[in-house]
């Protein structure tokens, strides 16, 4: 990842170039959830629901929320798409200009294991809060985990490949040109658990941007924390799938002792991904 030597006005131009990134992520967003509740609009009033506002306007409300799982696929990829023509358009690599680096293939596998890891210890924390907490939070998460194909791949494909590209690849990578990167660490995950909008979904998002970030500034790329967002979500939409008595006694000792041999055989490049490196010793 590019640094730069920290000067005021770099650090004024890192902040910029993080804020127009974030306006674009949002703006998306903005623009896909308008257009859903326009056609709901007119799809409505056709049908001849236009009798009274309030109850009009909750209506279109009801009506794009149950498109959120095609909302969010068609905002991310429209994201990530303006990005992409962002630096085609400078004669710059797409790639390289977010941090989506090769890695050595060890890497990628700890990466993959740090997923399951993330998720036990996020699970953990959440049952350990007030349950009107995880009622507001089940709430605000429940259209993301509602089953269908559409629901499926912008929890697990678009969400994570957007935030990474965005928060990580270009935001966390500004901002390191511009301040210590401790201090950009923690303004980009802030800024990706403030995106999240509801209160326990702010403070695991930030904690994991924390990692996320921690991965990316270790490596050099956005890679692995890629490999280990998109395996955040998709064991978070396996475990929502399962029948509500979960798994049996017998599944969940099967599939601890698997996660315990992935880490043991994975613990050097899971050290490496959180880990600084040890300074060898010169004579």
């Amino acid at each position: 990842m590019e640094r730069s030597r920290v000067t005021p006005g770099g650090f004024f131009a890192a902040v910029g170039k993080a804020l127009c990134a974030l306006l674009l992520f949002l703006g998306c967003q903005t623009l896909v959830s308008l257009a859903f509740a326009a056609a709901a609009a007119i799809y409505l009033g056709v049908q001849g629901h236009f009798t009274d506002p309030v109850l009009f306007s909750q209506q279109v409300m009801i009506f794009t929320m149950g498109y959120s799982g095609q909302i969010t696929l068609l905002s991310n990829a429209l994201t990530v798409l303006i990005l992409a023509l962002f630096f085609l358009l400078r004669r710059q690599n797409p790639l390289k200009g977010v941090c989506l680096t090769p890695c050595p293939p060890a890497t990628l596998a700890g990466a993959a294991v740090a997923a399951p890891l993330l998720y036990l210890a996020v699970s953990c924390v959440l049952f350990m809060l007030p349950a009107a907490w995880l009622d507001s939070y089940a709430d605000a998460s429940s259209a993301l985990l509602q089953p269908g194909l559409f629901s499926t791949l912008a929890t697990v494909l678009a969400a994570p490949i957007a935030e990474e590209v965005i928060f990580r690849g270009y935001i966390l990578s500004r901002l390191r040109r511009g301040m210590p990167d401790g201090v950009a660490l923690l303004l980009s995950a802030a800024i990706f658990g403030v995106c999240h909008a509801q209160p326990v979904w702010i403070a695991y998002a930030f904690a994991l941007g924390l990692v996320f970030g921690l991965m990316t500034l270790r490596t050099g790329s956005i890679l692995p924390s890629l490999i280990t967002h998109l395996g955040f979500n998709a064991v978070g939409q396996l475990f929502a799938s399962l029948p509500e008595e979960g798994l049996s006694n017998e599944m969940t000792a099967a599939v601890a002792l698997v996660l315990c041999v992935l880490v043991w055989l994975t613990r050097k490049s899971l050290s490496a991904l959180f880990l600084p490196k040890k300074r060898e010793d010169t004579p």
